[in-house]
């Protein structure tokens, strides 16, 4: 897919703005052979019409990730999308954190970010912020569909983050962590959970609660990996979601 990526380092209302979290000890080098890619570990709900919002608030993390490729990325985010392949496309558009490292860095950086396919030949564009919340906050994320086949807003606690113009109807909403790279660590690790709290999905003029409304959302993790990324469904509205390589 064809990537269009953009920064901006506006920090509205803020007094000091940082990259990144320093709790370091939420990280761990995970021994896994690289292999790049798109790897995810969450919940999945898709009940077969169309989906208008769906948020949760998802815990700022800073898991560790490798320095093997330009997109290196560990993420958790929240997405509405589309089950059906339009010009050979799956169409989404999602908002959430992420930690990037690019070649040469240390460590990584951490950023709020969206991200969204533009139209049906696979581009797709970015928006990433300055992350201020810093690791160990609850951060509110949100998607809403406008419902004219084109208008999408996200929200990041409530507050507006980017408008989003991608031509589709959302029948399916996503809660999950995701990485680019099998070397890097799923956020959160098998004594401290990365947790995603007061998830809900909206497909009419109520609200329902993610986890059992009408019936149990999907499980979400990469085939063939079950074994090295963990989701659990601790209530209703909260999901933890874990790499099973990393022991903090």
């Amino acid at each position: 897919m064809v990537r269009l990526t953009f920064a901006a380092v506006i920090c509205a209302g803020v007094a000091i703005c940082f990259f990144g979290g320093t709790r370091a000890v939420d990280a761990c080098q995970i021994v896994r052979p690289p292999k790049h890619g798109n790897f995810f570990d969450g919940w999945l709900r898709a009940p077969n019409e169309t989906v208008f919002e769906t948020r949760a608030q998802i815990e700022e993390y800073n898991p560790y990730v490798a320095n093997t490729y330009d997109d290196s990325i560990s993420s958790a985010w929240v997405m509405l999308s589309d089950n059906h392949l339009i010009g050979g496309v799956h169409h989404f558009a999602q908002v959430g954190w992420w930690k990037w490292r690019h070649p040469g860095q240390s460590d990584g950086t951490r950023s709020l970010f969206a991200s969204w396919t533009v139209n049906n030949n696979g581009t797709i564009q970015e928006i990433w912020l300055p992350d201020n919340y810093g690791v160990g906050a609850w951060v509110k994320y949100e998607v809403k569909y406008f419902n004219d086949g084109l208008s999408f807003n996200t929200y990041v606690m409530d507050g507006l983050f980017w408008q989003i113009q991608s031509d589709f109807v959302p029948n399916q909403a996503t809660i999950t962590g995701e990485i680019t790279d099998v070397g890097n660590q799923m956020p959160g690790g098998t004594q401290n959970h990365d947790s995603l709290l007061d998830a809900f999905y909206q497909t009419g003029p109520g609200v329902n609660h993610f986890f059992n409304y009408p019936v149990p959302a999907s499980i979400y993790i990469s085939p063939g990996y079950s074994q090295e990324f963990a989701s659990s469904v601790v209530n209703i509205t909260q999901i933890d979601i874990w790499d099973q390589k990393c022991f903090n």
